[in-house]
């Protein structure tokens, strides 16, 4: 497994940023954080996050690795299991992750500080949420098995 960068120029050159040498398992989800200049990608294998370092180390590092729970709290013991899977992540202006766990039918938020919130629970009665993105000021568009839905998560936390 690996995650690669294609230079769409005059070269088309593909260059590996990270393998599984360096702990990337089935990367499913990316999304780009250009102020911080940092990739996070979803690990398939095992539900983690992952977050890739864009500079010339390329440094890889587990955000999230709980195991196989649902469980909220500090990032490197919250869990994504409990059989689901993570199928979007988005990144907000404070550098807060933002995370469509289908399978659990919520949102999840992991914080700079390291800590995982679940923002919305099934009383949003979300059904398989499959995609996340981030429109600005605490809102969110976000898909799950029958509708697009626009919602601000800033008064949810």
């Amino acid at each position: 497994s690996r995650i690669r960068k294609i230079e769409l120029n005059n070269s088309n050159k593909v260059s590996t940023i990270a393998d599984s040498s360096q702990g990337i398992d089935h990367p499913c989800g990316m999304t780009l954080n250009l102020s911080s200049d940092c990739l996070f990608s979803i690990q398939y294998n095992g539900d983690k996050i992952m977050k890739i370092q864009l500079n010339d180390s390329n440094k890889v590092t587990a955000i999230t690795d709980g195991g196989w729970s649902f469980q909220d709290g500090e990032a490197n013991k919250a869990g994504f299991k409990v059989s689901s899977h993570i199928s979007s992540l988005c990144v907000d202006e404070n550098d807060n992750i933002y995370v469509a766990d289908t399978g659990n039918n919520v949102i999840r938020i992991v914080t700079t500080e390291g800590q995982v919130f679940t923002v919305l629970d099934n009383s949003f009665l979300l059904n398989e949420p499959s995609g996340i993105f981030y429109i600005g000021n605490g809102s969110f568009l976000v898909t799950d098995k029958f509708r697009l839905l626009r919602i601000n998560v800033s008064n949810l936390r």
